[in-house]
């Protein structure tokens, strides 16, 4: 089993903008199509954010009736975090999502 790196957020805030990784905060997922996410913004406004793998994150309780429906659309699903196990911690989210990351 791979075990994930210890690395703080400022480190990782920082590899991400050596990337050129766009974070997109307050938007939510509206759907997803043959060639990436549709995403809709804070004042309601959707567009297309092109992609090959979409990582959900959705908070902090199991959320499996969304593993269902995106089980049925196709393509690899990840399960991680709460999701994968009865009870979690913040290190077995971090870890599961890093070897998931890391199958990609």
């Amino acid at each position: 089993i791979n075990s994930a790196p210890i690395i703080n957020m400022v480190a990782l805030i920082s590899l991400l903008k050596k990337r050129d990784v766009e974070l997109l905060t307050e938007t939510k997922l509206g759907g997803i199509s043959g060639t990436g996410a549709i995403i809709i913004d804070q004042k309601g406004e959707e567009r297309e954010l092109p992609c090959d793998n979409v990582i959900l994150s959705l908070g902090v309780k199991p959320r499996l009736e969304e593993v269902e429906f995106f089980k049925d659309l196709g393509g690899d699903l990840y399960v991680i975090g709460d999701c994968a196990v009865q009870k979690g911690s913040l290190w077995t989210a971090t870890t599961s999502a890093y070897n998931a990351a890391m199958e990609i």
